[in-house]
């Protein structure tokens, strides 16, 4: 029973052993604190003294300390959401930081600040370098990012299927391989026709017109009835050219479909050239891809002064005109350069 009298006049407001309000008063001003709704009740100390209000006040004091019990447990709910949150946010957090130390973000330079009149960002853009490649983008995405080599920073591409191309360098199309079998990556092939606005691609072959010219090197693997890169001009890295040389030439292959060689076809056979290769290696190799423009029906003789064309035979001479196989053909002057120049295009 919460004690409401006035202590007696006999006892002290303050305790002169401890120096603090004395036990009785405590108790007395504790207990008009609570009957008074613990500081939520509009009752008053007056309205106390002049009317029974007994039943009401015990109503506020049970609501009052229903609303305190419920503003803690909300309170402590808040709290302990804050921590679910901050302990499932941290591991992202961290990655997010590793990534960014990894691949820091795009610096814009000093001329390219935030236009608040306009909203847009003028001057330019610096690309921190990376140090690896960065992961392949989902599909339907392309990134693009900076890198090193030897010292020389340059703009590149990645796509979905972990091609790398460095912008500026590299000329490449989609194709579609309509052969019925895997077409390997680094093969010679040429178009056989098209699907809507995509060519169509087949293994070339320089032993027949039919299967040339090639127009490109595929940069991967192409499924059957599946679309994929082809190489017209550029480099192509980080790939096995160890049956070769440093240096050599090679050409569409006469004898296997899709292959290339470093030895340069001859008669009957037909002529065009399509990489050379910069670096000899296993898993360091890379081509230098440069596809020649082809004429069909010309071709090179062994000694490289004689080509066949369509059946007739001829023959550079030392004062640079070109004879035939029947007597008085001879090509002179421009003539003979002409066919020069057609002969080097193809290699």
């Amino acid at each position: 029973m919460p004690v409401t009298n006035i202590p007696a006049p006999r006892i002290p407001f303050i305790d002169e052993r401890t120096g603090l309000m004395a036990r009785e008063w405590y108790r007395f001003f504790v207990a008009l604190f609570n009957i008074t709704g613990l500081g939520y009740s509009t009752i008053s100390i007056e309205d106390l003294q002049v009317s029974n209000v007994s039943t009401d006040v015990a109503g506020e004091i049970a609501q009052a300390e229903q609303e305190t019990r419920l503003a803690s447990i909300t309170a402590r709910y808040e709290t302990l959401t804050g921590a679910i949150e901050a302990a499932m946010l941290q591991p992202i957090l961290q990655q997010t930081q590793a990534q960014e130390d990894i691949y820091p973000p795009i610096q814009v330079g000093t001329l390219g600040q935030q236009n608040a009149d306009r909203g847009y960002i003028t001057g330019y853009m610096d690309f921190w370098a990376q140090n690896a490649n960065p992961p392949a983008p989902a599909a339907g995405m392309a990134r693009f990012h900076s890198a090193t080599t030897q010292g020389f920073t340059r703009f590149e591409q990645d796509n979905e299927a972990t091609t790398n191309i460095v912008l500026g360098r590299d000329n490449v199309f989609i194709a579609r391989n309509t052969t019925g079998s895997i077409i390997a990556s680094r093969s010679p092939v040429y178009v056989t026709g098209s699907t809507g606005n995509v060519p169509n691609i087949a293994l070339a072959k320089s032993n027949a017109i039919a299967t040339l010219p090639a127009a490109g090197l595929t940069l991967d693997a192409i499924g059957i009835n599946a679309y994929g890169q082809v190489m017209k001009l550029g480099i192509i890295s980080n790939v096995n050219t160890s049956a070769f040389s440093t240096g050599a030439s090679l050409y569409v292959d006469p004898t296997t479909a899709g292959a290339l060689t470093a030895t340069r076809p001859v008669t009957p056979n037909l002529v065009q050239r399509m990489a050379s290769v910069l670096v000899s290696g296993v898993g360091n190799g890379s081509l230098l891809v440069v596809t020649a423009p082809f004429v069909g029906g010309l071709d090179s003789g062994t000694t490289a002064t004689t080509w066949k064309f369509n059946g007739f035979t001829l023959s550079m001479t030392a004062d640079s005109s070109i004879s035939g196989t029947n007597t008085g053909d001879v090509a002179a002057g421009p003539t003979a350069y002409m066919m020069m120049f057609a002969h080097s295009m193809q290699g």
